[in-house]
């Protein structure tokens, strides 16, 4: 009985994920409904609050997609070498962790540099009034932001 009891259960289980994948992705891009790569709804909002052009649009997302690129290969520099990769009962120690910070906080900075290079080269695409739309709905963000304490 209780074999049959747990083999019932695993089908009514397998049942129902199978289901839900035969919906498919919902609608709504970007938020967990399918649609494309994570952020593709802000950027899709965000050309409709700009009122892009297709010029705009296009210029934009090679950015981004450049900008994407680069930092997963910044996190998989990141991953290379850990702290938990040192060993704490080596002479050595103290200097290899001094070294390990040294290396992370000079990525840290191009890393930096980089995101400050996208920031000016998405700008420069944008019309005036563009660029004054965008700092105030970011505004908005950062704001809505502190108030949930993100």
């Amino acid at each position: 009985m209780k074999t049959t009891g747990k083999t019932m259960l695993a089908v009514l289980a397998l049942s129902v994920a199978s289901a839900s994948f035969a919906f498919g992705p919902g609608p709504h891009k970007g938020c967990g409904g399918g649609g494309g790569p994570r952020g593709e709804m802000g950027f899709v909002m965000m050309e409709e609050a700009l009122n892009l052009t297709a010029e705009q649009t296009e210029a934009i997302r090679q950015i981004k997609t450049r900008m994407f690129e680069e930092r997963q290969d910044f996190r998989g520099q990141q991953r290379q070498v850990r702290i938990m990769d040192l060993d704490p009962t080596s002479p050595t120690y103290n200097d290899e962790v001094n070294q390990l910070a040294e290396q992370k906080a000079e990525r840290m900075k191009e890393r930096m540099q980089r995101q400050a290079q996208y920031h000016a080269e998405m700008y420069a695409i944008l019309t005036p009034e563009q660029q004054a739309t965008l700092k105030e709905l970011r505004q908005k963000a950062q704001t809505r932001a502190k108030q949930r304490n993100w």
